[in-house]
């Protein structure tokens, strides 16, 4: 078994598609979550893992992960946001990515051990989540 670190940057926000007017941006947040109807639940995870297919689509499969770390960079100097409410959606929608994507077979505990999450500053050009992931093939 061979321990691998793998450095990922997702976007923080989900891009919904719209017919006739400008695509939506919708930033992930728990305090957003907790008031979206299930049908917008599973519509946001849905875009969102889609977006994420370029990023995860290269992945080798992991057997186990050990440590999974996020670090949110946001995008205004002025706003605080509360970077656990972002970094634990994200680290939702994320981890139910690799599942879909079969980089690892489930997201439970006895796959992904430990996660941890940070904040990284204010960048207003490349605004994002940095993820590290150390793992075994």
């Amino acid at each position: 078994m061979a321990k691998v670190t793998i450095k990922l940057s997702v976007p923080y926000w989900v891009i919904l598609p719209r017919k006739r007017v400008e695509d939506k941006r919708v930033i992930l947040n728990f305090n957003q979550y907790h008031n979206w109807v299930p049908a917008q639940r599973n519509q946001y995870k849905e875009h969102y893992t889609e977006q994420l297919y370029g990023v995860l689509s290269d992945l080798e499969p992991l057997s186990k992960i050990t440590i999974i770390r996020y670090k949110l960079y946001y995008e205004r100097k002025g706003d605080r946001p509360d970077t656990r409410n972002i970094t634990n959606l994200i680290d939702k929608f994320f981890c139910d990515a690799l599942v879909h994507y079969n980089i690892i077979p489930d997201d439970n505990h006895n796959i992904i051990l430990n996660t941890m999450d940070s904040w990284g500053g204010v960048d207003k050009v490349n605004p994002r989540v940095e993820i590290t992931i150390k793992g075994i093939k």
